[in-house]
């Protein structure tokens, strides 16, 4: 149907076979114009969606899984199509996400398709999970909406670590771990990875039991397994070592990661004993009970014991006859501690100047050094106080 008023051409229920070149002649008295336009009819089409993110080194795409290593930046695609070109599109991002990418997306509208770029730096565990995209169009007056779950899994190669950790009865040293006699001992690997990996212990006198632990996120995208070995010494096993492997699939490559070998074995309890305060200070060589106010007080306690030693210290202004044994808060005087078996060390410092944070002349320092079997205390005297220079 031609208007010739308003110079329109309409044309009804049209069909595939008015596709073609179209002619619009224009003219007057002083000369014609002609204006050629190509019209293609294809059948109405509700809109598809489809996930169209490509794979490069950092991430492998299967079908709607994409696979990312830990600490990858890509792009998560997805394309509406249709006919007429969809409206819009959208990706929905797992909660855990939305703060950080959720307004990452960039749309193109491009040859009759929209696309939809979610752009995704640092990945780690917290991007793993659903993401949902959805475009939409309208044929003949009725929206039709199509969605795609796109799976976003985040990897990490293996690594094995000890876990073993001190407690009452046992102490750790590197890759020595050290029981009391009598009590049960237990030593510890941790592998982590993404996804979470498998770990096994090989043990080469075949003593006591294995078990593992297994810790992770309700997707099971990962976290970390441990492994155990316990030994009992009444079962007459007193000592055995141990090597673990962990093993995880990364971009479809098996890898696998081993920890040096671990040494469990029993030692015979002991309580504090021979418990000795030093001076470190730099006026101890001519008078072990001098500090200079011009430097910072290094005292040092130490202990024979098994298993090794808490330190408490104490001290009091004896200058001050109602003055008691008061604890001193670990800013001021911050310490640290050495272990090593059957011994352990406390080293005791001002934050600073001695002068700055003890303005009396006399005063003692009391070390109190305990484990589950008892305790045993020492004092610095002289011969009742520790002065100051």
């Amino acid at each position: 149907v031609y208007d010739n008023e308003n110079n329109i051409l309409k044309i009804e229920n049209i069909q595939k076979n008015a596709s073609g070149v179209f002619q619009c002649i224009v003219y007057n008295e002083a000369g014609v114009v002609t204006q050629y336009k190509t019209v293609i009819i294809r059948d109405a089409q509700p809109a598809e969606v489809s996930h169209t993110t490509a794979s490069t080194d950092d991430i492998t795409v299967i079908g709607n899984d994409i696979h990312s290593i830990r600490g990858a930046n890509f792009t998560m695609q997805c394309t509406g199509s249709g006919n007429p070109t969809p409206s819009d599109i959208t990706i929905d991002v797992p909660d855990t996400t939305s703060s950080k990418v959720g307004s990452n997306l960039v749309k193109v509208n491009s040859e009759g398709k929209y696309i939809g770029n979610l752009l995704i730096d640092s990945v780690n565990e917290d991007y793993s999970g659903s993401y949902n995209c959805c475009s939409y169009n309208f044929v003949s007056g009725v929206k039709h909406e199509a969605c795609v779950a796109i799976s976003l899994a985040v990897e990490e190669e293996v690594t094995v670590t000890q876990n073993s950790e001190d407690n009452d009865y046992s102490l750790v040293l590197g890759n020595q771990v050290y029981g009391t006699t009598g009590y049960e001992l237990a030593a510890q690997c941790k592998a982590t990875g993404l996804p979470r990996p498998t770990i096994n212990a090989t043990r080469i006198n075949n003593c006591g039991t294995v078990s593992t632990i297994t810790k992770s996120n309700d997707i099971e995208l990962v976290d970390h397994v441990i492994i155990e070995v316990k030994l009992s010494n009444t079962t007459g096993c007193i000592t055995e070592t141990f090597k673990c492997c962990g093993n995880n699939t990364i971009q479809g490559e098996l890898l696998t990661e081993c920890y040096d070998s671990i040494t469990m074995s029993f030692v015979d309890q002991e309580k504090p004993n021979d418990v000795k305060v030093e001076n470190m200070g730099n006026l101890a060589d001519d008078d072990d009970t001098l500090v200079s106010t011009m430097e910072s007080l290094q005292l040092n306690c130490s202990a024979k014991s098994f298993p090794e030693s808490v330190f408490v210290w104490m001290y009091k202004d004896t200058d001050k006859s109602d003055s008691t044994f008061q604890t001193m808060n670990s800013i001021d005087f911050p310490t640290s501690v050495v272990k090593s078996k059957g011994f352990t060390y406390s080293t005791l410092s001002t934050n600073g100047l001695s002068e700055d944070y003890l303005s009396g002349e006399n005063y003692e320092f009391q070390c109190t050094a305990s484990n589950v079997f008892g305790e045993a205390t020492a004092k610095k005297v002289h011969p009742d106080n520790f002065q100051y220079s």
